[in-house]
């Protein structure tokens, strides 16, 4: 028996109502070389009953309830094709997102990570161009060109922010190697992923948008609502993404130079919550460190603000926001 030439994998926690729609829409791709993996994590609604029709199309996977990261793991190992491939299981690809992909794929064999452009569809029905929200543009960054090729990928991807895992494609062999879904967080560990792969060699960008991402409302969790109401246990989960970025042996003096960077800033933003809440003591730890870690004007500003009486400081603050 052939391996197939992709594995896509979907890992769903409770989404009996658009699990099928997400199925459907990799059933439909014109590109037929693929293995479907549904990994489903505990679900306690009728997942499973909304699954049975596909029989043997998909290869159904059921796990405890682990989290996103993990059940992307378990459809990792179960997995045989050359590639890998993630949708979540409320979005949807177009029908030559996979094509598109491997079309890429075969016109340059060092490139590891494809991804294309995507339509993100808001609660309220807006439609958003995600790379044009990134910053990535057909005239500037493409050069009104369709596909760019990035030698250097990760302080393009960091200083962005552009990806979707549900459009980007991995090597299998070259993912394992740089290691799998951190487990032990549940915010980003799809842009640690990315960030990880873009170590490994030159990312790929179509500036086609072949997936459309959904922002719903609903009564589960979900990552955006996290960052209103636990912001500060996000902002700490990104700080200890870039650290880890910073420990990786094949990163070079500028990647580094971004990650400190950007740790500052993060540092930053969470001193600002806690000044904003009024806990001055740590905004200033906060501040402190973020000055240690790359120093600059703004930094040292809001430490001396932190010494500040509090409506002068405030003021003061919000003038040197980042």
């Amino acid at each position: 028996m052939l391996m197939p030439k992709i594995s896509v994998i979907i890992p769903t926690y409770n989404r009996a109502p658009f699990v099928t729609e997400a199925i459907d829409s990799v059933l439909a791709q014109t590109f037929r070389d693929y293995e479907l993996i549904v990994v489903d994590d505990g679900s306690t609604d009728n997942t499973k009953d909304v699954l049975l029709p596909y029989g043997e199309r998909i290869r159904y996977i059921y796990q405890p309830n682990s989290g996103v990261g993990a059940a992307r793991n378990a459809g990792i190992r179960c997995a045989v094709g050359e590639w890998l491939a993630f949708l979540d299981s409320d979005d949807l690809w177009l029908p030559e997102y996979l094509s598109c992909q491997m079309d890429r794929a075969q016109l340059d064999p060092r490139i590891c990570t494809h991804m294309t452009n995507s339509i993100r569809v808001e609660a309220d029905g807006a439609k958003i161009d995600t790379f044009q929200d990134a910053g990535i543009t057909l005239r500037k960054t493409f050069r009104n060109d369709s596909c760019l090729v990035v030698e250097r990928p990760l302080t393009f991807i960091l200083q962005r922010d552009p990806p979707y895992l549900q459009t980007t494609m991995f090597r299998r062999e070259a993912f394992i190697g740089a290691g799998l879904f951190n487990e032990n967080v549940t915010i980003s560990e799809d842009l640690e992923a990315i960030a990880r792969m873009c170590l490994e060699g030159p990312l790929s960008l179509c500036n086609r948008p072949l997936a459309h991402i959904f922002r719903r409302k609903e009564a589960i969790r979900n990552l955006s609502s996290r960052w209103y109401s636990d912001n500060i246990y996000c902002r700490n989960c990104i700080g200890a993404l870039y650290q880890n970025l910073l420990t990786q042996s094949n990163i070079s003096y500028f990647e580094k130079r971004t990650l400190n960077k950007l740790l500052s800033s993060n540092k930053k933003a969470i001193g600002n919550i806690y000044f904003e809440s009024g806990e001055i003591l740590k905004a200033r730890d906060c501040y402190r460190k973020a000055l240690r870690i790359y120093p600059s004007p703004k930094s040292l500003m809001k430490v001396i603000a932190s010494y500040l009486p509090r409506k002068i400081a405030i003021r003061l603050t919000r003038s040197t926001s980042d």
